[in-house]
């Protein structure tokens, strides 16, 4: 009996629709076959490229108010735009009114930031949607300045050539401000003008492939849907050896404008296919600290210690990942602190601040101070002392980075292994090497890629009243070992109703555990649960209880292939991040994420603010903390606290020794 073989499964979108197995590729045709589907204004204009494109006008328009809005998804030289003008929160702005600055509020902004509008019969015929004034950043202010540009989105609406039906026009033109091609930003196109072109023919069917058809029986078809070009209007002064009056749109351009001009039109391309194909966006930066606000802080650091630390680095790794990871994390600490406490005198950067928000510090507790555990090379602790923020830093062993620091510097940085007290026997008292987990009443606990400590910080925060931030990366249990920590901490999954009896069974067993004995979950008791529910971390438990069996699967192919449901598997990574934020839970403190703008695929940040008043834990509270710990901890490790402080120090004790430890 031949065998017989799955057929392929089909791809649906985010409304159930079925798509193309694989995606439609970008394919410009040669600028000799570009038609012209509309009228320019001027012969200046001229055609750069043409593609054609299978996303409706709508995601045409959603995609490039994106990339208005995040320039850098176009350029890496670009941090981000800051919006100076929108006309749709201009309740003056009326889009059937006059082009001019005439027509609606803009007329109050300073004269540079003020849309500059299309000259008297340029687009005539066309309808104005919306108007946005933008100011490019660029990454590195000392090489290149800032950019302002007026943003047109147009409309209209015509008969096709053949006659076969209507043929809807968006336009997007942006216009720099500036007077000359010398003016112009490395970053940015030496043209005067720039115009992004989607048409779009209305169907009577969607352009997606049908079931039965694969994407290159599509892309065969002599019809298609829509069309993606790009203009540009260069310079009144830009020279060019065609000078045939029959069309001018075809004279030559230089090679840097026509690579800029691909690289802009492919990335609409693929973002608009993407949303097409039911993209959703996963990663979600600045949840805490505003983009700008971030970005400033950071721009300032690394203009003043990039260069010179990556000048005198003397680790064997990369500086440039450590040094700007660092700053980064230290742009962000500085802002989280701007916004928790009072600023400490001779902090820098604060004269940049206006002064209704010097004003507004005055009522936020002071700035207790920080302290870096498992600080690694210091680099992060000394910036930070550097910009003038006290505090200190302590790792297991001393690192060659500490010796390039100022004398000062390296009086904050000590060579010491943190043993909880709660995990501390009778023997073992606070010497020169050890540290308890005590620190400064509501010290600012900093945990950058601490690995032993990760799991501990939110409840050394708790111990002393403290927030603290943890940068999780290698996943250890709270005993020191490495192991793939569960999405939930196992307090959290007993207190949750809605996991079946047999599932919190199963969440409890170690992972030491041989496999023959693991507690494997009936299909009935994960399909009962609601998968598809993010509020609730059901899903990586689930996950996590069944992960080692799953791993030594087959091939996913027949009856062992997984449904939608079964392959929203968590990464270990996104399970330690969980778990450090349960853990923070169960101690009183409400968890926020943020996903930092590091060079880093381990940056996702969780902060955890105090609830104590002035940061200050009462005496008679100590014991009932400790014993809330303690309790934790025997529950997670399932043995006595003793037995675990015996494992956590004869680890431990093994990080002083060069070469073991990651960090």
């Amino acid at each position: 009996m031949p065998k017989q073989t799955s057929p392929t499964p089909i791809l649906k979108d985010h409304n159930g629709t079925p798509i193309p197995s694989t995606k439609p590729t970008f394919t410009p045709v040669s600028r000799s076959q570009i038609k012209n589907l509309i009228a320019l204004p001027t012969p200046l204009w001229q055609c750069i490229l043409q593609a054609p494109c299978t996303f409706p006008s709508s995601l045409f328009s959603d995609v490039l108010l994106n990339i208005i809005r995040n320039p850098n998804l176009t350029s890496p030289l670009l941090f981000r735009a800051d919006i100076l003008y929108d006309s749709e929160t201009d309740h003056l702005f009326d889009a059937d009114g006059t082009w001019g600055e005439e027509n609606g509020g803009a007329k109050w902004l300073k004269a540079e930031f003020r849309p500059r509008w299309p000259r008297r019969g340029e687009w005539e015929g066309w309808k104005l949607q919306r108007v946005l004034v933008r100011m490019l950043v660029p990454r590195n202010e000392r090489r290149d300045e800032g950019m302002v540009q007026s943003c047109w989105l147009l409309r209209k609406s015509d008969e096709s050539e053949d006659g076969s039906g209507t043929m809807e026009h968006h336009l997007v033109v942006l216009v720099p401000h500036v007077e000359a091609v010398e003016e112009m930003p490395f970053y940015h196109p030496a043209v005067e003008q720039l115009a992004f072109l989607h048409s779009w023919r209305a169907a009577p069917s969607p352009p997606r492939a049908p079931p039965q058809q694969n994407r290159s029986e599509i892309e065969n078809r002599d019809e298609q849907f829509g069309t993606l070009t790009l203009f540009v209007l260069p310079f009144p002064n830009f020279t060019t050896t065609n000078t045939s009056t029959q069309n001018p749109s075809l004279a030559p351009i230089p090679d840097k404008i026509h690579r800029t001009s691909q690289i802009l039109l492919q990335t609409v391309y693929k973002h608009a296919t993407g949303l097409l194909t039911g993209y959703t966006k996963r990663v979600h930066h600045d949840r805490i600290i505003p983009q700008a606000q971030y970005q400033n802080t950071y721009s300032r650091l690394k203009s003043k210690y990039g260069r010179t630390i990556s000048e005198q680095w003397v680790e064997v790794t990369d500086p440039g990942k450590h040094v700007f990871e660092d700053l980064g994390i230290a742009a962000w600490c500085i802002e989280v602190w701007r916004m928790l406490y009072e600023w400490p005198k001779g902090v820098n950067g604060v004269a940049e601040r206006d002064e209704s928000a010097r004003e507004h510090g005055k009522e936020k507790p002071p700035f207790p101070g920080f302290v870096d555990i498992g600080c690694g090379n210091g680099l992060l602790a000394y910036i930070l002392l550097s910009e003038g923020y006290p505090g200190w830093g302590f790792d297991a062993r001393e690192r060659k980075t500490w010796s390039i620091f100022p004398p000062e510097i390296r009086a904050k940085l000590q060579q010491r292994v943190l043993v909880p007290r709660t995990l501390q026997g009778e023997a073992l008292g606070d010497g020169v090497q050890w540290h308890n987990g005590f620190f400064e009443p509501g010290t600012f606990i900093i945990s950058n890629h601490a690995d032993e400590l990760t799991a501990w910080t939110p409840l050394l925060g708790y111990l002393n009243g403290s927030s603290w931030m943890a940068i999780p990366c290698c996943s250890h249990d709270l005993g020191g070992k490495r192991f793939r920590a569960p999405a939930r901490s196992r307090g959290m999954v007993a207190k949750d109703k809605n996991i079946p009896p047999s599932l919190k069974e199963a969440v409890a067993i170690d992972d030491d555990d041989d496999e023959s004995q693991s507690v494997r979950l009936s299909q009935q008791d994960i399909q009962s649960l609601d998968l598809n529910d993010e509020s609730s971390n059901t899903t990586a438990t689930v996950i996590t209880a069944n992960d080692k069996m799953q791993n030594t699967q087959a091939a996913e192919t027949g009856s062992l292939a997984r449904n939608p449901k079964q392959k929203k598997m968590p990464s270990a990574y996104s399970t330690l991040c969980s778990y450090v934020s349960s853990l923070s839970r169960e101690v009183g403190y409400t968890p926020e994420e943020d996903i930092l703008r590091i060079p880093s695929t381990r940056n996702t940040c969780v902060l955890g603010r105090a609830n104590v008043v002035n940061g200050k834990v009462e005496e008679r509270e100590v014991g009932s903390r400790e014993e809330l710990v303690k309790q934790i901890v025997e529950r997670e490790m399932k043995m006595s606290v003793a037995d675990v402080g015996v494992e956590w120090i004869a680890r431990v004790e093994g990080l002083s020794v060069k070469g073991t430890g990651g960090h």
